[in-house]
């Protein structure tokens, strides 16, 4: 294993994001229905739903939900601490994606797997568009979209 993220960010950074979840939680039932229908389906289909394009979808889906309600709550501290959170995570994927293509090119292999948490993988696939290695995002797996509620 060789470990390829930023180092853990502070307790604080994560109960200020936790502080935006609850805030807008509280205020936006869409929020609430986007956040169920995620949880059911990671129950159901665990990581072929995780490491789909439904995912990516649906996370993109809470996240603009997350941006309008803390537009609508008009808390400045809220947004800048959501606006961070969005920030840290790209430099992390950033980070993630040299890494890994670091190592890549460091040694000699045919095969390799790099694992991430599933909030990272459009950030990834994104900064891995000029790649000269063939990057498969989907596994082995199947999540079937008409098994998708």
């Amino acid at each position: 294993l060789v470990p390829v993220d930023l180092p853990t960010p502070s307790r604080e950074f994560f109960e200020n994001y936790a502080r935006v979840h609850k805030e807008v939680e509280e205020k936006s039932i869409k929020y609430r229905q986007l956040v169920d229908s995620y949880s059911s389906r990671v129950r159901k289909h665990g990581f072929y739903y995780l490491n789909s394009e439904y995912y990516s979808e649906d996370l993109l889906g809470i996240n603009k939900e997350i941006e309008e309600k803390l537009e609508s709550i008009g808390n400045d501290t809220l947004k800048d601490f959501y606006s961070t959170w969005l920030y840290q995570i790209s430099l992390r994927d950033i980070a993630m994606y040299r890494n890994i293509k670091k190592y890549c090119a460091d040694h000699s292999f045919k095969k390799g797997i790099f694992l991430v948490g599933a909030a990272h993988r459009m950030g990834i696939i994104k900064e891995s568009q000029d790649s000269e290695f063939e990057w498969n995002y989907d596994g082995k797996g199947y999540w079937y979209p008409q098994n998708n509620t």
